[in-house]
């Protein structure tokens, strides 16, 4: 017999069971039980393989950021330069937007 205070819950039980026996004659409640597990350890797996991959990516994008910080400590316009790129120094840089080639001028509204 149920204590009273507990009759709620056992009601709430048996008929929790009773609909998962009519989904799942055979294991009824522990099917659900056990598919949920299931799902939850896949779930793991993935969540581990994806913080692996994470990691992975940082790794690489640490590599990334120090090759460009070597990069940058070289002398950039000695290599183009000694190079198959002869190239003069305000060719290099980038566009003024403030000094405008002369054949521009025509365009100034």
């Amino acid at each position: 017999m149920v204590e009273e205070k507990n009759r709620e819950d056992a009601v709430k039980a048996l008929v929790y069971e009773a609909t998962a026996r009519i989904r799942d004659p055979v294991y009824g409640s522990t099917g659900a039980v056990c598919q949920l597990q299931k799902m939850v350890q896949e779930l793991k797996t993935q969540l581990e393989s994806t913080k692996a991959r994470v990691l992975e990516l940082q790794q690489q994008k640490d590599q990334f950021w120090g090759i460009l910080l070597n990069v940058n400590h070289l002398d950039l316009l000695s290599t183009i330069n000694g190079g198959s790129f002869p190239l003069d120094f305000d060719d290099f840089i980038a566009h003024d937007p403030t000094k405008f080639p002369s054949e521009w001028d025509d365009w100034i509204i």
